[in-house]
């Protein structure tokens, strides 16, 4: 049930459905989204980790992968109601996306984060291990961010991995489990 509470996952604690109940019952949900905007930027650390996600112990990259796909949906739906998002937030999402990269091509990159173990078990004796698919072809829940990243910062490294790494057949350009519908095939048909 919602709570108004904001916190990663479950669409951000299931902002993502009220707002589309709100817009089905005609309401205005730019306050929502404003809100949520501010919510998450305090979720959104000035390392470019995420609060209690890249924390997770040896699933930490892949709970930064999701939390990197819900802080991308916070900013196009900010984009799509002309919504300024805080001074810092795509600073500090952009960090987090350097994060990402680093600990993909590296995982004891985040290895910092992850021995913090939130909510998750933490291996001293296989301390680089991420439970993370090495093909990102296979991402497919929360994988649409993957395909926005590149739109949005086509010159940024990941982006330029994104492309090097993702095909045609990519599981995230399908129907996304966490939304229903294929977002990556949208901006993959725009890149």
């Amino acid at each position: 049930p919602y709570t108004n509470e904001f916190f990663w996952g479950l669409q951000m604690n299931w902002a993502v459905p009220n707002m589309l109940i709100a817009k089905q019952s005609g309401k205005n949900y730019n306050e929502m989204i404003n809100k949520l905007a501010k919510s998450s930027n305090k979720w959104i650390n000035s390392d470019g980790s995420f609060k209690d996600r890249t924390t997770r112990g040896n699933r930490a990259l892949w709970y930064h992968h999701t939390a990197m796909a819900e802080a991308m949906m916070v900013m196009e739906l900010s984009k799509a109601a002309n919504i300024d998002l805080p001074d810092d937030y795509e600073k500090k999402y952009l960090k987090a996306a350097d994060l990402f990269y680093q600990a993909y091509l590296d995982p004891s990159y985040i290895v910092p984060w992850a021995k913090k173990a939130h909510n998750s078990q933490f291996d001293p004796e296989m301390p680089n291990f991420q439970n993370f698919p090495n093909d990102l072809n296979h991402v497919s829940f929360e994988g649409w961010w993957m395909w926005v990243f590149q739109y949005r910062y086509p010159d940024h490294p990941l982006s330029k991995l994104f492309k090097e790494k993702l095909s045609s057949y990519a599981s995230s350009i399908k129907a996304d489990k966490s939304y229903g519908f294929g977002i990556g095939c949208i901006y993959k048909t725009l890149l």
